[in-house]
């Protein structure tokens, strides 16, 4: 009987060992596994990350270019309206200047007309008394040939 039973424990031990051996090798085959499929995830990942990474610097780029363009564009805008400002303020002393020329012309013609007026009542006002001197004349002419 103890033969019968160090048969069986060494049957035993044997197949434990066997079981052990078993387990081991596939402990190693999922250890394995799982560190090929973590390795894929991390593949992944990091791919994602890297596709991530360079949207977020080419979004960045756009936004930065964007921004170069608005600060150019409003640049652009202030000098356009003090340009604006500048030319309003030039028409507007012309316009200033012309009404001032057109006042004083209109005050040299009027001025003018006025003596040119004044000049004719004076041509007639002489020449009524030419008139009349030869009215006095003829008649004075007539009566004696009377």
């Amino acid at each position: 009987e103890k033969s019968q039973l160090e048969k069986t424990i060494s049957l035993n031990l044997d197949l434990s060992k066997k079981e052990i051996i078993r387990l081991e090798k596939q402990h190693q085959t999922d250890l394995a596994d799982v560190k090929l499929e973590g390795e894929k995830a991390t593949q992944q990942l990091t791919g994602l990350l890297s596709v991530k990474e360079q949207d977020i610097v080419k979004k960045g780029s756009i936004i930065n270019s964007l921004k170069e363009r608005n600060l150019q564009v409003s640049k652009d805008l202030a000098k356009y309206s003090e340009d604006i400002k500048t030319q309003i303020s030039s028409i507007q002393k012309e316009k200033e200047k012309c009404e001032a020329d057109s006042k004083e012309k209109e005050l040299h013609l009027l001025s003018k007309f006025e003596k040119e007026a004044q000049n004719a009542k004076n041509i007639l006002q002489e020449k009524e008394k030419m008139k009349n001197m030869l009215d006095s004349r003829y008649k004075m002419l007539e009566r004696e040939k009377e």
